[in-house]
């Protein structure tokens, strides 16, 4: 006895059979709403939690979204400058070694430094830096950049 065999699954040779039986199963169509906001507004970058630097997730795993020239801001004032690919990114804030007298002025030529290419590229205006020593016993001091986005005329402000 010879036995002949046919391409297909299992033992059935291939066009002899349905391919499936029973009713076809759909399931609801995924969203293309990718990267919304806490606001519920779709945005156009990853958003970033700034005291971590992890992206940030919803509680069901979705990415949240954050406006890309915040991210750009973002990513300038945390990134150390020649730390990164980009060559002109990031900042020097580290440079400064001493909290004196000068220190309002260092604070804010580093921050020219680090937003310079955002500002070259008429991105955002830098509209004032605050700075405010730390109380002992602890050294360094809390900066906030105030800042307007120029691409949607909305004045933020990062805190370094």
């Amino acid at each position: 006895m010879s036995v002949t065999t046919g391409l297909g699954a299992g033992a059935a040779s291939a066009a002899t059979t349905l391919g499936g039986y029973g009713d076809v199963d759909t399931s609801s169509a995924p969203t293309t709403t990718l990267l919304i906001d806490e606001n519920g507004i779709q945005r156009d970058a990853r958003k970033i939690d700034a005291s971590t630097g992890q992206y940030v997730f919803d509680d069901d795993g979705r990415l949240i979204g954050m406006h890309s020239i915040a991210q750009m801001m973002q990513l300038a004032a945390h990134t150390v400058r020649g730390s990164a690919a980009v060559k002109d990114l990031g900042q020097t804030f580290g440079d400064i070694k001493v909290l004196g007298a000068g220190l309002q002025r260092q604070v804010e030529n580093a921050v020219a430094v680090a937003f310079e290419p955002l500002v070259r590229q008429k991105l955002v205006r830098i509209d004032g830096v605050t700075v405010t020593k730390k109380d002992p016993p602890t050294t360094g001091a809390f900066i906030v950049v105030r800042w307007t986005d120029l691409t949607t005329g909305l004045e933020q402000q990062t805190t370094l």
